[in-house]
């Protein structure tokens, strides 16, 4: 049997060298973070169920101090550098959520300024209070520090500057919302992800029947932290996501 030259060997082993290397190259790109891939049949997919955590809220049920800087824009615990108790910007968004006997999961509520307007050189951002509200509403922020919403032809109180207990003011407008507003309390609360100092407890009333039907808490630089609604569908709502972005 003849041998192969010492030349060839050398040959072939470099150019087994050279393919082997190529091969785990294109292995790599394909897969840069060596993330351990699995068949159907269980183990470390890469489209593990992620479904319920695409958007913008925070699904965390872990009670962990500190807010979820990965999915909110801005910090939900410190908010922005504001004295007002309702920032207002242009895609400005609060969502809350609660856990419901009627979920498997969170369920989210969604408060937004999804635009301005400008009447007689006045600027208005166009506010949603709440998912389920059918209107927006025109607010602006007044030299004295008020929120003021438009209302006919003039304006009307919506958040008073420096609001303190027992303070009144109502709503005319809005029959969904409540008509009529009270501060109740300025206390200090902790929720999932946050402690708050200095929130402002606002009670709100159907006039016509004079109950109770919703109580918010608003905190400076941030707005609402938290949210009671009572009666039989009442939850305990608190704030999960924020983007005050463009302030």
């Amino acid at each position: 049997m003849k041998t192969l030259p010492l030349k060839l060997i050398v040959l072939l082993i470099f150019s087994l060298s050279i393919f082997g290397c190529k091969d785990k190259k294109e292995k790599e790109a394909v897969n840069p973070d060596h993330v351990e891939e699995t068949d159907d049949n269980g183990g470390n997919n890469s489209d593990n169920g992620n479904e319920d955590n695409q958007g913008d809220g925070n699904d965390s049920d872990s009670g962990s101090s500190g807010s979820c800087s990965d999915c909110s824009p801005t910090d939900i615990c410190t908010g922005v550098s504001s004295n007002s108790y309702l920032p207002l910007a242009e895609d400005a968004k609060w969502r809350l959520g609660a856990r419901s006997n009627f979920s498997s999961g969170l369920v989210y509520n969604n408060m937004t300024i999804e635009g301005t307007e400008t009447v007689n050189d006045t600027l208005y951002y166009l506010y949603r209070p709440e998912s389920m509200s059918t209107r927006t509403y025109q607010l602006r922020l007044g030299d004295d520090g008020n929120i003021y919403v438009r209302y006919h032809t003039g304006e009307i109180l919506y958040f008073p500057a420096e609001p303190t207990v027992g303070t009144y003011w109502t709503k005319p407008w809005d029959s969904t919302e409540g008509d009529s507003v009270v501060v109740s309390n300025i206390t200090n609360i902790q929720t999932d992800s946050c402690s708050y100092s200095n929130a402002v407890v606002v009670d709100y009333f159907h006039s016509n029947e004079g109950s109770r039907f919703k109580t918010r808490y608003y905190v400076k630089g941030i707005g609402v932290v938290r949210e009671q609604t009572y009666g039989s569908f009442g939850m305990n709502e608190t704030l999960r996501y924020l983007d005050l972005s463009n302030y």
